[in-house]
């Protein structure tokens, strides 16, 4: 039986009118790792300014939501242009995020009109960072283990990332590896990027918001994509 659920987005549309003529183009931004609890969420952190200002002064319109990217990007386009060129942009977690909604564009969302994607920070199995972070300075992108979750729920990962930093899995654990699990390689499994061809060309080596943003206008002037293929 399936079940509807809510979408919380924000939508920006700049003051700075869109001269690049044809439809006004949408770009979805997806906030970079942020935390469990709902005053981490992208909505809540929108009050304090973020990256998107600059795709803002492009005289892009800018959708943010705290997760369905593809359907926030239906939603805005009712309200902004429905035949606009689509970009989406993120890092981190939502660099997952966007290469997820790339991959996932042609059979959910096919008639929108996709034409780049600047995805950073993207590891496509996620299991290995666990391996590569354990111990380091960066251990609190990933923590495992009840106690620990009952320690960060409430926080933002700005402050739980530095409180846990060289800290190690096993300290939060009753097994030495708990991804070697059956059931958390199940959750890997299912979360593992690559298994479907993107439509659009996607940039996955962006460095930060200028390098994004240049990738999308380049795009939505009809240049063609560089390769490294």
């Amino acid at each position: 039986m399936s079940r509807r659920s809510g979408l919380l987005a924000a939508l920006f549309v700049p003051v700075t009118p869109w001269l690049g003529g044809g439809p006004h183009p949408v770009v979805a931004y997806n906030v970079g790792s942020h935390g469990l609890s709902a005053k981490c969420a992208p909505s809540y952190w929108l009050r304090q300014g973020i990256e998107y200002e600059v795709a803002l002064a492009k005289g892009w319109a800018v959708v943010v939501t705290d997760h369905a990217v593809l359907d926030g990007i239906r939603a805005a386009q009712g309200l902004v242009d429905k035949d606009g060129p689509i970009g989406i942009w993120g890092y981190s977690e939502d660099g997952l995020a966007s290469s997820w909604a790339t991959e996932l564009q042609q059979s959910y969302a096919p008639a929108l009109k996709l034409r780049g994607v600047a995805a950073g920070g993207v590891p496509p199995t996620i299991g290995n960072v666990s391996h590569k972070i354990d111990g380091g300075a960066l251990f609190g992108f990933f923590i495992a283990g009840r106690r620990a979750f009952q320690q960060v729920k409430d926080m933002c990962q700005v402050r739980w990332t530095p409180t846990f930093a060289f800290h190690r899995i096993s300290e939060n654990t009753t097994v030495k590896d708990p991804s070697q699990l059956p059931q958390f390689q199940e959750v890997l499994a299912d979360n593992e990027l690559g298994k479907r061809k993107p439509t659009g060309p996607m940039s996955l080596a962006v460095a930060g918001a200028p390098g994004a943003v240049s990738c999308l206008a380049d795009r939505f002037a009809g240049k063609p994509a560089p390769s490294t293929c």
